[in-house]
């Protein structure tokens, strides 16, 4: 409440000129304790002071007014000075919610981002402390009437004296007010009017892909966005992105990543979100220093009707899950068959029945590919390839000798004795996730115990073939 110098409004001093003044508040709240200075207070005058409402004390050149709940009128204050008197009249008030004042962004600020926090002063009340906060009420306007909102909305939690504002228009002159609402006292009235202009540069809308297929995916996914970039091309730097996944039945929010920054261009959808056999979208938007950008257009997938565990050792697709492997952009589930059932071939198998060259079976990590030209140019010139192309297990009968990359996977995931590695070998970027070479225990022994020495699926400790041609003469082996 202003605080000014109160008017007289009968004063006689009497004819001595020792009549006083006051300064103080002309309007009062019943309840409340209220100040008045004598501005022209001396020492060697005698002082008192007199109310037809409530009580007044003094104490030197300050008086306090004491306003009893429920008052209603005005208060006539008498003040003696010496000889003379002075008559001063006050309002009394009803309670009420203080009104707010918005005190960021600052009264006209210019190159405000299109994403914006306002503040607002704290929840008051006149009296002090006698209501709670129900809510802030904002509004965000083109024009000062605020007939044209543009943002704004009703706070009902946290700190209700600030407010988020996103995607407004760029290059914009807007106007913002807000009003507090208490639970008994009502609204207050609104602020004071604060104007600003958002700058003029725009975020541009990203673009959503999906690495590899966008059907039959798996339960986690990577997905990656354009890049960031502004218009008018300017210094604007990309922050963070948010990321939403949706049911594309009814649009259910059911994955949303919020303000990332370690994920502002690729996101990997973690285990336990998606279900299998359904189709979803995603969408992304990005975020800077001045803004947001739109969302990206829904890029929309289809989940897998089976998805491949992520613990190697567990059964999956008619054998054991192996592993990953990544051939050119698309990850693998690496099978490895069930050992009575054609894990390891009956007797020792050769790679090929003569010392010569065979085309196409030269991938590290494309075993289907390997075996593929070993079948074209002759089934019964490479006994391996064919063994396990023939093979039927669980269904499935799309069996083949592993490639080089593939069967380094088998021995990282199940090496079956605690044996030390040869660290001069065991790198392999096709992994997923791609792997050095070994250390002297690392890996180390497997343990799952199916698959240790001596037990049912375990490996021997030995020489396996690959597909991998290594020369006319050979072909590349791994020690397990």
């Amino acid at each position: 409440m202003a605080t000014i110098r109160i008017s007289e409004l009968r004063a006689s001093d009497g004819g001595s000129g020792e009549a006083v003044s006051l300064i103080g508040p002309t309007n009062v709240v019943a309840g409340t304790n209220n100040t008045y200075t004598i501005t022209d207070y001396d020492d060697f005058s005698t002082y008192s002071v007199s109310v037809n409402i409530g009580t007044a004390s003094i104490a030197d050149e300050v008086i306090t007014l004491s306003v009893p709940g429920g008052a209603t009128g005005s208060v006539v204050m008498t003040v003696r000075r010496n000889t003379s008197t002075r008559i001063f009249q006050v309002a009394i008030g009803a309670s009420a919610v203080a009104t707010p004042s918005i005190i960021s962004p600052i009264n006209g600020a210019t190159n405000i981002p299109t994403s914006v926090t306002l503040q607002a002063t704290s929840f008051a009340t006149i009296p002090a402390g006698i209501d709670t906060q129900l809510n802030s009420q904002w509004q965000i306007a083109r024009d000062a009437g605020f007939s044209d909102i543009v943002d704004g909305g009703i706070v009902t939690s946290g700190n209700m004296s600030v407010f988020s504002a996103s995607n407004l228009p760029r290059n914009t002159q807007l106007y913002a007010r807000v009003r507090y609402e208490g639970n008994v006292l009502g609204v207050s009235a609104y602020s004071n009017t604060i104007t600003f202009a958002t700058t003029n540069q725009q975020i541009n809308q990203p673009t959503v892909s999906i690495v590899g297929s966008n059907v039959d995916v798996n339960e986690n996914p990577t997905f990656n966005s354009s890049a960031f970039s502004v218009t008018p091309a300017g210094s604007d730097t990309h922050v963070a992105s948010t990321w939403v996944i949706r049911l594309a039945a009814d649009d259910s929010v059911v994955w949303q990543l919020n303000n990332s920054s370690s994920n502002r261009t690729s996101v990997t959808v973690p285990m336990g979100v998606l279900s299998t056999s359904t189709q979803y979208t995603i969408e992304v938007q990005h975020i800077g220093g001045f803004g947001s950008s739109m969302f990206s257009e829904k890029l929309t997938f289809t989940t897998s009707s089976t998805f491949v565990p992520y613990v190697p050792g567990g059964p999956f697709g008619g054998g054991y899950y192996a592993g990953r492997i990544r051939v050119g952009t698309q990850d693998y589930a690496l099978v490895v068959a069930p050992k009575s059932l054609g894990g390891e071939a009956p007797g020792t198998l050769t790679w090929k029945t003569s010392q010569t060259t065979t085309t196409g079976t030269s991938s590290v990590n494309d075993g289907v590919t390997n075996t593929n030209a070993m079948m074209a140019a002759g089934a019964s010139n490479h006994p391996a390839a064919n063994f396990c192309r023939s093979l039927t297990i669980g269904g499935y009968s799309d069996w083949y000798l592993p490639a080089k990359d593939e069967l380094e996977i088998l021995y990282r995931n199940f090496k079956p004795t605690t044996q030390a590695n040869n660290t001069s070998y065991g790198a392999n970027s096709s992994s997923v996730p791609p792997q050095g070479n070994y250390t002297s225990g690392n890996p180390a022994q497997t343990s799952i115990a199916l698959f240790k020495e001596g037990a049912a699926e375990a490996f021997q400790a030995n020489w396996y073939w690959s597909s991998t041609e290594y020369n006319s003469s050979l072909g590349w082996l791994q020690n397990f």
